[in-house]
């Protein structure tokens, strides 16, 4: 039995010899060994080594078997598909004349052309996937059958050479290929005198140093659904070329970025079908995406073009009438004229199917329209030049004007945004001089136009409501204005759901009931630059509560003096772009300027934080917690501190927050440093803090011991003011004491004494009346001493006027203090004056309080700023004593800084050099809004005569206008209602007046001096808005 079965073997391999091919190695070494029957149907498919030597043959019972290279570790092969016998030798069926390869390299593809190239049937090569760079160019010159390569989506690089040679009369079918980078000189990546059929198929940055930048075609040439993008002639063709003896039918295919000097994508002067493609921003030197050689011969239609070349005659714009200005609101009608150079080498309703003319408007695009008039409605006022681009042409420009509306009050804002609502570009309102009393809320939404809203200056008066409300997807621009005094539930001033920028602008005293005291950005896009943020309070977000994760910014601002129980400045639930802004005195319930809402994706970099809240743990620590040092021994300090949320802040915010000391209650020194070391301390009982970020430390507290064998005699001595009981505690060589305490029997609190042994009692808090106090001194060595004084409080009185200034100063310069009393307009020259600083009295270098004299009205002290007194503002307080019981007070600021600014002056000049005699000033009015500034620039002291000259009066001033004077200029009675004034368009007024004529309305500087418009706008109590102008001089 087993030698039958040999045997029947043996039979069936004789047979498959005879009928079917054998199956061979497709390289430059193989010699076929048969050939491929015409009754084979495709059944298996095997892979064939293409450097195997032998061939091994293996078939088991009746199915064909895959026949192997000896060798299986070579990555490149071709598959050749192989004929099977029928199981039943009686069954006939018809041939398929085709044989089937299957390659993965390029070396595959040329290996399986070659073979091709030798058979009769047609061969179809399937490309698998693999890698395939061109090492040399396929030709294919067999006329006898077809060859199809079906890229099944693989790429060919062309390596800079040319990929396809087809030669004359033979046929070609390219599939589901891309062909790339390749080069030649007639066709970059197929040069074709035969019949080429392509479909889906991607030609792509490819060049011809001559003609055809994809494709030369000298014979037929089909090609459906494909794509030629970026590829580059030298002469002609873009993408494609087609001789005059060749045929080029192109179907929905479609043309992109290709350039040549004649036709950017196609140049064919044979016979042309081109239908249903699209031609995308193809560049031609004759301009002429498709060039059909001069020639009349195509028939081109359904094809889309844009923005791509095409040769226009005509490119012109005209508006209607001709007209150059138009009225606001008024439409202006485009009207295009378009024609066509060569119109025969396009479909013949290009120029009406046309949908890529877009529309300029001040150089920047506006909009894209088809062939038809175009329409401009409710133009905002300015210059406009207008034009359009098509085809790549750019059409002739025209230039017109919309005359402006005058925009002077909030109505006319409302009316001028309603009439940009509607319209789709970029729009700019700019605000005139004007009254800007809001008196409901300006609602933007409008997804299509950005507007811009210039302030030009001018402050709107939210009037406690809300300002604007910008909806989702509208766009609102808000440049050089000044909005305060809104109110609403969410957003002072603002609310924003759509894009949101303030660039340049003020949000000030504005009020949350909820949050974002200023602005509650409501999932919108907020940016804001150079703006100032200052004195808005909310329940959350003092200026800004942000509940947008992805666009919130705000850079180069200042945000000062906000308040909210949450987040001081900032609340925002997450993302916040923070950089090179300036937080100062911002506070909060949670003593945070800024909070993310416990998340950590904020970005904050570059700010600076002066004096506002950042939530710290504070520690103040003596060196080994040392509670006693002897006399001389130095006392090391350190300070610590830490963020209770770090992302929230700067990385370096530590670095920049001082410490500043306190000793016994009193201020003595801000640092940087983490140690301090304090020397030379007298003996005494020291209890000490400090503040960092507006948050008290812990308080630590010791003991400085006498020295040893020391006696001290103590004196004890008082001195009493109309606001302050002063105790000083000297030894017998006038040396202040500032060991011990002081106490008396008025208060119950323990006084320790300053650096000069004083304690200055404030008498703000105790009733009218005379009081006997027993101050009593003890120290810790056991030594006490006590005395007693008797004295009256009375309360100030509002007959007398007591006016001082603010003052500016540069730190350690010396500057002239003064006051200006006023009874009546009488001349007063009775009396005595002292100043305080922060609630304390200056007193001289023995702690005496320092009184300056009244004469005509005036008193005068010049005063030596102390090393220790800060950087920053202090209160500045003047106390006029007519009698013992008879005295007032009038409070200002005093700001002392690091530099004289540059330019400031005079730098040997002091106040104390310029003072000079003084005349009767006006009732209740300070002459200088800043009486003193620097030292460099001491004002003159002495009032200058002025006179204010109209047609037909002279009025004589002194160096301000009051009201009586502003309503003898005018002719006018300017009382009780609201007054603006205005000089040359400029506010220099804006306030509510009584029936007190000597009310300073205008402070004469010397800028003000020669020929003016003075403008007063006047509403009434009842409401009633009136305008005067009058022209003057002031000499």
């Amino acid at each position: 039995m087993k030698n039958i079965k040999i045997m029947l073997l043996f039979a069936t391999i004789l047979l498959l010899l005879v009928g079917v091919a054998s199956a061979g190695e497709v390289s430059e070494d193989i010699t076929d060994t048969g050939s491929i029957t015409q009754e084979a149907v495709t059944q298996d498919t095997h892979k064939v080594s293409d450097t195997a030597k032998s061939i091994q043959e293996n078939y088991v019972d009746e199915n064909i078997q895959t026949v192997k290279a000896s060798d299986d570790n070579l990555n490149e092969n071709v598959t050749k598909t192989i004929a099977k016998t029928p199981k039943d030798s009686t069954l006939k069926k018809e041939p398929i004349h085709y044989i089937l390869y299957r390659v993965n390299n390029w070396k595959g593809l040329t290996a399986a052309v070659k073979s091709a190239a030798s058979r009769k049937e047609n061969v179809t090569i399937e490309l698998d996937s693999g890698t395939y760079i061109n090492t040399g160019t396929i030709k294919w010159t067999n006329t006898k059958n077809v060859l199809t390569i079906n890229g099944n989506g693989q790429t060919i690089d062309g390596n800079q050479m040319l990929v396809f040679d087809i030669g004359d009369d033979t046929n070609i079918i390219l599939k589901n290929i891309t062909i790339k980078n390749a080069k030649s000189k007639y066709g970059g990546a197929i040069s074709s005198f035969g019949n080429i059929n392509i479909t889906d198929s991607t030609f792509e940055d490819n060049v011809a140093t001559e003609y055809g930048g994809a494709i030369a075609s000298f014979g037929k040439l089909y090609v459906i659904n494909s794509t030629f993008d970026y590829n580059f002639a030298f002469n002609y063709g873009g993408a494609l070329m087609s001789s005059k003896s060749g045929e080029l039918r192109i179907v929905d295919s479609s043309f992109t970025g290709n350039y040549a000097p004649k036709g950017a994508a196609i140049y064919s002067y044979g016979t042309n079908n081109i239908t249903g493609n699209t031609f995308t921003e193809n560049i031609a030197t004759n301009n002429e995406t498709i060039d059909l050689a001069g020639l009349y011969n195509g028939k081109l239609s359904s094809n889309v073009y844009n923005s791509t070349d095409v040769a226009l005659k005509t490119v012109n714009l005209s508006v209607t009438g001709n007209y150059t200005i138009f009225d606001e609101g008024e439409e202006i009608v485009l009207y295009f004229d378009i024609a066509l150079k060569r119109p025969h080498y396009y479909d013949k309703n290009l120029v009406e199917r046309l949908e890529d003319i877009k529309i300029f408007i001040n150089n920047i695009k506006y909009d894209t329209t088809t062939y038809k008039n175009y329409t401009l409605s409710k133009l905002e006022p300015g210059e406009y030049k207008v034009y359009y681009r098509t085809c790549n042409h750019f059409s002739n420009t025209v230039t017109f004007k919309v005359i402006a509306r005058n925009i002077t009050n909030w109505q006319q804002l409302r009316d001028a945004v309603g009439d940009v609502e509607s319209q789709r570009a970029t729009k700019t309102i700019t605000l005139g001089e004007g009254t800007y009393i809001n008196t409901g809320t300006i609602v933007w939404d409008n997804t299509d136009t950005i507007l811009t809203i210039n302030g030009n200056g001018q402050t709107i008066d939210g009037n406690q409501l809300q300002v604007f409300n910008i909806t989702v997807g509208s766009t609102m621009i808000l440049k050089n204005i000044t909005i305060q005094n809104a109110k609403s539930y969410y957003g002072g001033a603002i609310r924003n759901s759509g894009r949101l920028t303030i660039t340049q602008s003020t949000l000030a005293n504005n009020t949350s009931i909820y949050d974002g005291g200023a602005i509650y950005n409501d999932w919108g896009k907020l940016n804001i630059t150079e703006s100032t943020l200052a004195n808005n309070t909310a329940r959350k977000g003092g200026v800004i509560h942000n509940v947008n994760r992805e666009y919130f910014n705000i850079s180069s601002s200042n945000i000062t003096n906000n308040h909210a129980q949450i987040g001081g400045a900032i609340h925002t639930e997450g993302y916040a772009n923070l950089k090179g802004n300036i937080f100062t005195n911002n506070t909060a319930d949670n003593r945070e300027t800024i909070d993310l809402f416990g998340w950590t994706n904020g970005l904050v970099n570059g700010n600076r934080y002066e004096d506002t809240d950042i939530s710290l743990n504070n520690v103040l620590s003596v060196k080994e917690d040392k509670e006693s040092f002897e006399y001389g021994e130095d006392v090391l300090l350190k300070f610590s501190i830490e963020l209770e949320h770090p992302n929230y802040y700067d990385e370096d915010v530590l670095d920049q927050i001082d410490k500043t000391l306190y000793i016994n209650g009193e201020k003595n020194v801000t640092t940087e440093n983490e140690n301090y070391t304090l020397s030379n301390l007298n003996p005494g009982r020291y209890t000490l803090y400090f503040t960092a970020a507006n948050q008290k430390s812990n308080t630590v507290t010791f003991t400085v011991n006498n020295s040893e064998n020391e006696t001290v005699n103590i004196n004890l001595s008082t001195q009493t003011t109309p606001t302050h009981l002063i105790i000083t505690v000297k030894d017998d060589s006038t040396n202040p004491i500032t060991d011990g305490t002081i106490t008396t029997n008025l208060t119950g609190n323990r006084y320790y004494p300053d650096e000069n042994g004083q304690v200055f009692i404030a008498l703000d808090d105790f009733e009218t009346g005379q009081y006997t106090a027993n101050v009593s001194y003890a120290d810790n060595s056991g030594d006490e001493v006590s005395d007693n004084v008797t004295f009256n409080v009375f309360e100030p009185t509002n007959s007398i006027n007591l006016t001082t200034s603010d003052v500016e100063m540069v730190k350690e310069r010396s500057v002239m203090l003064e006051a200006y009393v006023d009874y009546k307009n009488r001349t007063i020259k009775y009396g005595k004056v002292y100043f305080e600083i922060d609630g304390k009295p200056l007193v001289d270098e023995n702690g005496l309080v320092l009184y300056a004299p009244v004469k005509d009205n005036w008193a005068y002290l010049p005063y030596q700023i102390p090393i220790e007194l800060s950087l920053g503002n202090h209160t500045l307080t003047a106390v006029y004593i007519a009698s013992t019981s008879t005295w007032t007070t009038d409070n200002k600021t005093l700001t002392i800084i690091d530099n004289i600014p540059e330019g400031a002056g005079d730098e040997d000049k002091t106040q104390v050099e310029e003072t000079g005699s003084q005349q009767r000033y006006t009732k209740d009015t300070p002459r200088y809004k800043t009486m003193t500034k620097y030292t460099k620039t001491a004002q003159s002291t002495t009032p200058t005569s002025h006179k204010v000259v109209t047609d037909d009066n002279m009025i004589p001033i002194e160096n301000t206008i009051t009201l009586g004077q502003l309503n003898e200029i005018f002719g006018q009675t300017f009382t009780n209602g609201h007054l603006l004034l205005y000089i040359d368009g400029q506010l220099v007024f804006n306030g509510t007046v009584g029936d007190d004529l000597a009310t300073v309305i205008l402070e004469i500087v010397e800028k003000y001096l020669g020929g003016h418009e003075l403008k007063v706008v006047f509403t009434d109590a009842d409401g009633k808005t009136n305008t005067y102008t009058k022209n003057v001089t002031i000499t």
